[in-house]
């Protein structure tokens, strides 16, 4: 029996076997003629992309327009109102409230602002801008007043040479307000000049004795400075007779800051000669002068080292060199004959 059944089961496994082997024959694939071949086709060479980024064009965006930050200087504007400007625009940062003691950082500023002032009051200025400075020395007058009144009230003490310098200021601030002003009389009564044709200037001084030149020069006070002289400085003995270099009239005849006892003569055709520094002012405003008419004595009153005349030439808008003036032809135009 259990030879029959092991038969049996040998006879399966052969079976399955063969049934295995003839399924993992291929069936047969009847024969297919090969396609014609298609004509070969040339690609098109792609285009290289470039290396470089290329930017594509934005949308123009709306411009805003920001104003000038405050404290920036505007070379438009005088120098002193863009301190003004700085100043006012730094006050508004400090507290408000009272204090016992004034912050030495708000002192410092004050100094900073009174220098400028007393610097712009002791120039030369800018001929032909007298009424632009005039606006601005009046604008500062009213600042430094008011300002320093709301921080005495602010703080309970403040320092006694802090409040003299203030003093000073306003007072230096006062005189050339009035010299400015007294040049606008000037403008008006130069009509009354008796004079046509050229205008010859001369030396004011007997002794031509030139210790100072017109141009850029080391400041004979602060020597660390340099600042620019315009023009001339003639040295003599104290008490020495000061002449006008020519006809017209005498526009201004008083004190004036760093140049002393001053006077300003307005000439023809657009002249104006200005003496300062003098020991004594021998004329009056509106008085008529012609070449060589006393108008002072040397001297060193103001911002000087020694007795001497400051002669400056101005003409529309502008200082010139007064050697390159004197003895010569000025018509309305300028020079009629070159200085040779």
């Amino acid at each position: 029996m259990n030879r029959v059944i092991w038969i049996s089961f040998a006879a399966a496994l052969a079976g399955c076997a063969t049934t295995g082997a003839r399924r993992s024959e291929p069936a047969p694939v009847e024969p297919v003629s090969a396609p014609a071949p298609e004509p070969a086709v040339t690609a098109s060479p792609q285009p290289v992309a470039n290396k470089k980024r290329t930017t594509a064009a934005r949308p123009a965006l709306p411009v805003k327009k920001v104003g000038p930050a405050r404290g920036r200087k505007d070379p438009q504007v005088l120098p002193l109102e863009n301190s003004l400007r700085k100043f006012q625009a730094v006050r508004m940062t400090f507290p408000k409230r009272r204090q016992a003691e004034m912050p030495l950082d708000v002192e410092k500023r004050w100094r900073w602002i009174l220098d400028e002032v007393d610097t712009a009051v002791a120039d030369e200025g800018q001929d032909g801008r007298e009424s632009e400075e005039l606006s601005v020395l009046m604008r500062a007058h009213l600042t430094v007043e008011t300002e320093f009144q709301l921080d005495q009230r602010r703080y309970k003490e403040v320092d006694a040479e802090l409040k003299t310098q203030v003093k000073e200021t306003l007072r230096g601030l006062d005189e050339r307000v009035r010299l400015l002003r007294s040049l606008g009389t000037g403008f008006a009564l130069h009509e009354r000049i008796p004079h046509t044709g050229n205008l010859t200037l001369k030396y004011p001084v007997q002794l031509v004795n030139i210790t100072s030149y017109f141009g850029r020069r080391r400041d004979p006070i602060n020597r660390r400075q340099s600042r620019f002289h315009a023009g001339v400085d003639l040295g003599g003995p104290n008490g020495a007779l000061i002449m006008s270099a020519g006809p017209g009239v005498v526009a201004h005849a008083d004190w004036q800051g760093g140049g002393g006892n001053h006077i300003i003569v307005v000439h023809p055709n657009g002249y104006r000669t200005h003496y300062s520094h003098l020991s004594r002012i021998l004329v009056e405003q509106g008085t008529l002068v012609n070449a060589g008419t006393p108008l002072g004595l040397m001297g060193e009153t103001g911002r000087a080292t020694g007795p001497h005349l400051h002669f400056s030439v101005s003409r529309h808008g502008s200082f010139l060199d007064p050697l390159e003036v004197l003895d010569v032809p000025l018509g309305p135009d300028g020079p009629a004959v070159p200085r040779s």
